[in-house]
């Protein structure tokens, strides 16, 4: 596996409720190396985000999370390391199919469904992160997905062709270590760039849903802190946070 670190240290399970609790008992601890990797073939409880379950069946998609010490990254940044992780994933997922897009704030879209979400939890000490637990499930092989997940696609479904997870995860994590140490040098104009240039309805009017009414705008900016910032059709600038505004996805593309 072409990385230094991501990936190196590679804990597997059959089964477990969900990877990121187990990285969250164990990150930090002595012998646990930056980059650790807690992969697992099927999650009883896996977790999306605020709370969301991530279903996928077993043994058909990756489902892991990594390790991360970004001691060089202050708390009010953190929202950029969830930059760097759907950057690296839809890196990967460019090496297959067209246009893979970040539906903000951390879910992975291609052509129009959801095929793949990112759970990164930051433990934090004053203004200092001291570890990050980033859990990722990428749908690989996956053809059948339940009612609740009728948009959801896997890179079988794109391609027509079946792959080796392994594999897959080998290369991912390349692309993964790649934006990580992008960061880790302070190359964020171009993280934040590139994040921009991704985001799912880039450029175009999309339907919003936020607690009083449904309405269309367009992004302008996703800021440092991961504050959403919208234009409406009606030239109105709005700010919004994690859960404050729903970006309703209908159709494929």
């Amino acid at each position: 596996m072409d990385t230094t670190y991501m990936g190196q240290n590679r804990l597997y399970f059959n089964t477990l409720d969900s990877t990121n609790n187990y990285a969250s008992l164990i990150a930090g601890k002595s012998g646990i190396p930056e980059g650790t990797l807690v992969w697992a073939g099927f999650q009883s409880a896996g977790r999306g985000q605020a709370g969301n379950r991530w279903k996928s069946e077993a043994g058909k998609n990756l489902t892991f999370s990594l390790i991360l010490y970004p001691h060089f990254l202050s708390a009010e940044k953190q929202f950029l390391l969830s930059e760097a992780i759907s950057l690296g994933i839809t890196d990967f997922l460019a090496l297959y199919i067209p246009f893979p897009l970040i539906k903000w704030p951390n879910d992975i879209f291609a052509e129009n469904r959801k095929i793949g979400g990112i759970l990164i939890e930051h433990a934090v000490m004053g203004n200092k992160m001291t570890h990050t637990v980033a859990g990722i499930g990428l749908n690989i092989n996956q053809t059948t997905f339940d009612r609740d997940l009728s948009g959801g696609v896997s890179l079988r479904l794109l391609t027509g062709f079946e792959y080796e997870t392994e594999t897959c995860l080998n290369l991912l994590c390349t692309f993964l270590e790649n934006r990580y140490e992008s960061l880790r040098q302070g190359v964020t104009c171009r993280l934040e760039s590139d994040y921009s240039s991704r985001l799912l309805g880039n450029h175009r009017w999309n339907t919003y849903r936020d607690a009083s009414e449904t309405f269309e705008a367009r992004p302008v900016r996703v800021e440092t802190t991961g504050i959403l910032v919208l234009e409406t059709r009606r030239g109105e600038i709005r700010h919004y946070g994690f859960k404050e505004v729903e970006h309703l996805v209908t159709g494929h593309s």
